[in-house]
């Protein structure tokens, strides 16, 4: 199969998934409208990784590692657009600007976990910048100290730093 032709099958693949990621979204609007109602949190880790693992069981070996990364981004942006739904129901964000400016977030650090890159691709997303990124012992636990700047008077930025402020406890 010549190159033009096999970017062409990507291409059509491309257009099934963006139909299957907007459906996503629908029922990801619906799931964070059921948990306005029943006070729910937007992640529960448990049930990721019981997903993940589900779902990863008949990948082969070779394509595991970026097939559960993808999955991990996806729930990642369902999360945040998620959480861009509830930012008039939270205090955690009185303190955020209101406009251009700078937060620095603190929280407990895994480097066992994909967590952290979840979190980037949430930052990456509301367009702000990292400025600094600092991982110190505190406790004897580390310690992410994330500074982030830009406009923070869009709910994808607003979201974006609730998922971290949420998550990262």
């Amino acid at each position: 199969m010549g190159l033009d032709k096999i970017r062409q099958e990507i291409d059509e693949v491309d257009t099934q998934m963006k139909a299957l990621f907007l459906k996503r979204m629908e029922l990801a609007y619906q799931v964070v409208e059921a948990k306005k109602q029943t006070g729910g949190a937007v992640y529960v880790p448990e049930r990721e990784q019981a997903i993940i693992t589900a779902r990863s069981s008949d990948v082969e070996q070779e394509l595991l590692p970026e097939y559960q990364s993808f999955i991990k981004q996806l729930m990642g942006i369902s999360r945040t657009y998620q959480y861009s739904k509830l930012i008039d129901q939270t205090e955690k964000l009185k303190d955020l600007p209101k406009g251009m400016g700078e937060v620095t977030l603190e929280f407990a650090y895994s480097a066992k976990t994909d967590h952290f890159a979840v979190c980037l691709n949430a930052v990456s997303l509301a367009g702000l910048t990292v400025k600094e990124i600092m991982i110190e012992e505190k406790e004897n636990k580390p310690i992410c100290r994330l500074c982030l700047s830009g406009d923070f008077s869009n709910e994808t930025a607003k979201a974006a730093v609730l998922l971290i402020v949420e998550e990262n406890v």
